[in-house]
């Protein structure tokens, strides 16, 4: 969702201070919400009818287990790719092709911004906001690293995600649940200085789970999601599951999304193995790709549908009081990265399709979690 090369400074020394200026900003707004909501985000089970029921008798499940990895409320990190080779082929009329190209560089800062704006026995509402990026850089010199000028000044200008989210936690009962979310983001190769002119077209994703508090030691749910995780809208089932084994090992699960295995050396410090599924589509800015073949009609709009599947590790450790770091590294290994004309095409028919190494990855992030 998270060293690291600062290499091309002039390049992302602005990305780093505009995402710094609108996580402060964030901050500085919402920052009263912390003092005036109720700790919904322990470990251990709490008698939440101090917070508003009416009768003490009623009690709620919550929504966590015990030893599970903290929930970060606010978290600015970096994340860089080692280099890898890619290729396209050309799938309309013409040769618009190109020979395999080495990406020397990808990565780019990611932040994550959560708070609980309602949190009592009843009921608990998270808005958040997301950032992140992915800039590129070529081996190859000239036309933006590439032989195909208008792909290579697309990719290069840096894939962008903006995005605003909400998560309710509904208990029914001390044993069942509902959990709700809804997620818009805004994708593309835009720029800070114009995105007042070519905002994208946001994507939607959905997901409702019905779950069972069996213990304090074990949660599950089951439900569905509309979700642009593979490069596409998809509907697909979901299942969750946080398992805590014993004081040292547990299980941390949202398929087909995400799946960890846990190792908790002590409450303060924390190792996790696994995987996690990131995507969505991302709208290439007309200004950028004016595509023109002469033996075809032109492409108005291009839509890049990405997605990409990541083994790794990542160790999380208290270092004072709410901060915590978190590194990990592992292997990306592409799913998607193809182009499609518009975002209501065919599925599965591209304009242009690729092949990409897998290399691997690392991460870095700085965290305000949950007491």
């Amino acid at each position: 969702m998270p060293g690291h090369i600062f290499a091309r400074g002039s390049l992302f020394l602005p990305m780093i201070t505009n995402t710094l200026r609108i996580f402060v900003l964030l901050t500085l707004i919402n920052f009263p919400v912390f003092s005036q909501v109720a700790d919904s985000t322990k470990v251990e089970e709490e008698d939440y009818s101090q917070y508003g029921s009416t009768d003490e008798s009623v009690k709620f499940c919550t929504q966590k287990v015990r030893m599970l990895s903290p929930t970060k409320l606010i978290s600015l990190g970096y994340e860089w790719q080692a280099p890898f080779d890619m290729e396209f082929t050309y799938k309309g009329v013409g040769d618009q092709s190109f020979k395999k190209q080495n990406v020397k560089f990808m990565g780019g800062t990611r932040g994550q911004f959560n708070a609980p704006v309602i949190s009592n026995n009843r009921f608990i509402l998270n808005l958040g906001a997301n950032y992140y990026e992915s800039a590129l850089s070529f081996k190859k010199e000239g036309a933006n690293g590439f032989e195909n000028p208008p792909l290579g000044s697309a990719l290069t200008k840096g894939l962008r995600t903006v995005g605003l989210n909400v998560t309710a936690f509904k208990p029914l009962d001390e044993k069942h649940f509902l959990i709700l979310s809804a997620l818009g983001d805004f994708s593309g190769n835009f720029g800070w200085n114009t995105l007042d002119k070519q905002l994208p077209k946001p994507t939607y994703t959905f997901a409702a789970l019905y779950g069972w508090k069996k213990s304090e030691n074990m949660m599950w749910a089951i439900g569905a999601t509309q979700t642009w995780r593979g490069g596409e809208k998809l509907y697909i089932p979901l299942f969750l599951m946080n398992k805590t084994f014993n004081d040292k090992w547990g299980l941390e699960i949202l398929l087909p999304a995400r799946a960890h295995l846990r190792y908790n050396f002590s409450p303060q410090s924390i190792l996790l193995g696994g995987f996690e599924i990131e995507g969505n589509s991302y709208q290439i800015s007309k200004n950028e790709f004016a595509f023109v073949n002469p033996k075809a009609e032109p492409i108005e709009q291009l839509e890049l549908r990405r997605s990409e599947l990541k083994f790794r590790l990542m160790f999380e450790q208290k270092i004072t009081g709410f901060i915590w770091l978190s590194v990990q590294a592992g292997w990306r290994m592409n799913y998607k990265f193809n182009f499609s004309e518009g975002r209501t095409s065919e599925r599965g028919v591209f304009v242009y399709e690729s092949k990409l190494g897998n290399p691997l990855y690392a991460g870095i992030s700085l965290n305000l979690v949950s007491p």
